[in-house]
């Protein structure tokens, strides 16, 4: 049995890429492992961890597990995922009881909790329950957010460079005054978007 020649064929003719795409019976470095409900954890991950990999959201709480075993909990309303390249997350938050605040005094302002950057993700108020919980100009423009009233805001990821992985955000509304009035945590999960290279 002759050596391989150049390191890069074996003697059977079969070749070996070596920091490249998978080969034969091999994985890249680009390769995923087994994902089965496209939850973001492993299916070896799930199955040591105690979660079903053939079910995303294994209690049916409403969290997928990826959201819940992050942040150890689960809250609909105040935390969300984006799980794509260029989608959104929604949070519907209660406005904390004071007085009504003047809309354009808040200030939605995002923070990493681990990796990512604050300029990442980008709030927009996108309603604003019940009616009649927010004065609103003539040309629909909200000027005063009632105090308990729910504020659905939309948050939009920018795609400015590839990454792969996990990032986790907070999203906290303050007044003017500098009081916190309501708070979310965001999941943001990517991996390679054809169209960033």
């Amino acid at each position: 049995m002759g050596a391989a020649t150049g390191g890069s064929v074996a003697t059977d003719g079969q070749t070996i890429q070596v920091g490249g795409t998978s080969g034969v019976g091999g994985r890249g470095p680009y390769d995923p492992p087994a994902d089965t409900d496209d939850d973001g954890i492993s299916d070896e991950d799930e199955v040591s961890g105690g979660t079903d990999p053939a079910i995303a959201d294994t209690d049916g709480d409403g969290c997928d597990d990826l959201l819940e075993t992050t942040f150890g909990e689960c809250d609909t309303e105040t935390m969300a995922s984006v799980y794509s390249c260029d989608g959104e997350a929604r949070l519907v938050l209660t406005m904390a009881t004071g007085t009504g605040e003047r809309m354009s005094d808040l200030t939605a302002e995002i923070t990493p909790l681990a990796g990512g950057f604050a300029e990442d993700l980008w709030p927009r108020t996108s309603a604003i329950t019940p009616p009649g919980a927010g004065d609103f100009a003539d040309d629909g423009t909200l000027l005063f957010v009632d105090p308990g009233a729910r504020v659905d805001y939309r948050v939009l990821p920018y795609v400015v460079f590839r990454w792969e992985g996990i990032r986790t955000y907070t999203l906290r509304i303050s007044s003017a005054a500098g009081g916190v009035l309501a708070e979310g945590k965001i999941l943001w999960r990517r991996g390679r978007c054809p169209y960033i290279e």
